[in-house]
């Protein structure tokens, strides 16, 4: 399972923020590793929407009831902390909210850069990734204002 460390690593190579030794844990990156748990804690209801899993714990939280409510949400604190999405999600739309997060006041051009790519990665998983539907019902439509639906010498 991909950790809140995995998301950062990827988030601070994109930011162009590694170490001379390829680390991404160095003077310049503090900061950053302060901030990610909480970020990746706001990040996650919005990716968790876009997750396989979503469904299946919809279903548990409802005991497979007919009305559908969304499961509570999940707090991150350390980065070891596991998240609990695909790991597709975590490896490829994760890291650019993130590094969209992270770079907010220090670089805007850049922040918005990643800002964009996240929110087209994340239409994208949707249309192409592991797609969830909510089951639907099924109720006739109603004639409510009259008409000559049934008259076929009625004149369109």
């Amino acid at each position: 399972m991909i950790t809140v460390k995995d998301i950062y690593d990827i988030a601070i190579s994109h930011m162009d923020e590694l170490g001379e030794d390829g680390s991404t844990s160095n003077r310049n990156t503090r900061d950053y590793e302060h901030r990610t748990p909480a970020l990746v804690t706001a990040l996650f209801p919005e990716c968790f929407l876009r997750d396989s899993s979503y469904q299946s714990a919809i279903d548990a939280a409802n005991h497979g009831g007919k009305y559908r409510v969304r499961p509570g949400s999940q707090t991150f604190d350390s980065m070891d902390d596991d998240v609990p999405l695909d790991d597709e999600l975590c490896r490829t739309v994760m890291p650019y909210g993130l590094a969209a997060a992270l770079l907010a006041d220090e670089n805007p051009t850049l922040a918005q850069f990643f800002q964009t790519r996240y929110e087209e990665l994340l239409v994208l998983f949707e249309t192409i990734g592991p797609r969830v539907h909510q089951p639907a019902e099924w109720e006739p439509i109603g004639d409510y204002y009259g008409g000559f639906y049934d008259d076929p010498g009625a004149m369109w």
